[in-house]
């Protein structure tokens, strides 16, 4: 592991083989940092979160779930700040990327080979599944969340709690579940209170 200059490592905070974590980093008590993880300069880290664990992939094998290894990285940008408790799980085969800029908020979960763009913003416990894309800004509110392999286009706004089901083009503001034009979420929602 290789740990640049002016980093600050809390209590118990624990760095893998082949990380590189860049100059002014700080990492907060009980971070923990799996092996191949490269983490840009001025980037913050807050407590008991964990960073390039295995993701989530399994295979049927006829007779029970055979782990499908996971030998890929994760990759995070310059100036990011990750929330406490949230994970970040290495790619299956690639990295999983986090862009320059990027705001990950408490309890977020972000799945294997996903890739945020710069300046992207998750609220507290959105759950990215594995492969899903996010252009450059867009914001995800409170408790959004995607199923696997889909695309969030740059700028896109998801209200909190919002599903997507499918890709979004790039700025559109989204809700509910399977998230659709905020407009329309609200008319459905006022005419079924009425």
């Amino acid at each position: 592991a290789r740990v640049g200059n002016g980093v600050t490592l809390h209590r118990g905070v624990v760095i893998g083989p082949e990380c590189e974590i860049g100059d002014g980093c700080v990492l907060h008590p009980g971070v923990v940092v799996y092996a191949d993880v490269k983490i840009g300069t001025g980037t913050t880290v807050h407590a008991n979160s964990v960073i390039g664990s295995d993701g989530f992939g399994y295979e049927w094998s006829g007779q029970g779930h055979e782990k499908v290894p996971q030998i890929g990285g994760v990759e995070i940008g310059r100036g990011v700040e990750i929330g406490s408790c949230t994970t970040i799980d290495r790619g299956t085969f690639g990295a999983t990327v986090i862009g320059d800029g990027c705001i990950v908020d408490n309890q977020v979960q972000i799945g294997h080979n996903c890739k945020l763009g710069r300046f992207v913003v998750l609220c507290a416990q959105v759950g990215l599944s594995g492969s899903t894309e996010v252009g450059d800004g867009a914001i995800l509110g409170g408790r959004a969340a995607t199923v696997g392999h889909l695309r969030i286009g740059a700028g896109v706004r998801m209200a909190g709690a919002a599903v997507a089901t499918k890709d979004i083009e790039a700025g559109a503001t989204v809700g509910g579940y399977p998230a659709w034009d905020i407009r329309m979420e609200q008319r459905m929602q006022a005419r079924i209170r009425r």
